[in-house]
């Protein structure tokens, strides 16, 4: 008899199917986890606008209004009509240059933008609407066309002719609908 002198090895069949099934097993696979990903970034957007939303409370709550931007909540003067400003004093009588929260105001975890990631705010009298720009990254809020308006009849803010692909997300202190554009 011969003697085999053939080595212990992998034929090409072998390689070629488990490469296959590792193909397969990521495609199933990396799908869910981009999905938990973003699930967890909506989550993070939302929580982060949730303590925005209590320091425009808070502010509503010492001052009788809301602040015009996001950086009147940190106490400092920012331009013309800001109340939050040291030589000022809260309704109640408190000295004004109060910082609502006390580090950095979070950021947008969906807005890349050179400048600048903070997430949108808008404020009238009677209503105020935070915003994130949402997985897709797009300003839907301040697209051409999208209006923003509120109505004291039956107390709710109406966001008009958005897109169909529209997932920014939002906190208010009214009902919020949205409609969508063809």
């Amino acid at each position: 008899m011969r003697k085999q002198n053939r080595k212990n090895a992998f034929t090409l069949v072998e390689l070629l199917i488990t490469i296959g099934i590792l193909v397969i097993i990521a495609g199933i696979a990396v799908p869910q986890v981009v999905n938990y990903i973003n699930r967890s970034k909506c989550a993070r957007a939302q929580m982060d606008m949730s303590t925005i939303s209590t320091a425009v409370k808070c502010f509503y709550t010492d001052w009788g209004e809301y602040p015009i931007s996001l950086e009147e909540l940190k106490g400092i003067e920012t331009g013309v009509g800001v109340e939050n400003i040291e030589s000022n004093y809260t309704v109640s009588g408190l000295k004004g240059g109060i910082d609502y929260f006390g580090s950095v105001i979070p950021q947008d975890i969906f807005n890349n933008s050179e400048t600048g990631n903070a997430y949108k705010y808008d404020a009238e009298d009677d209503y105020y609407i935070l915003w994130s720009l949402g997985i897709n990254k797009n300003d839907d809020f301040g697209g051409d066309g999208i209006t923003i308006s509120y109505s004291e009849e039956n107390d709710k803010i109406t966001i008009e002719t958005c897109p169909e692909d529209y997932d920014d997300i939002y906190v208010s202190n009214k009902i919020v609908e949205i409609t969508t554009g063809s």
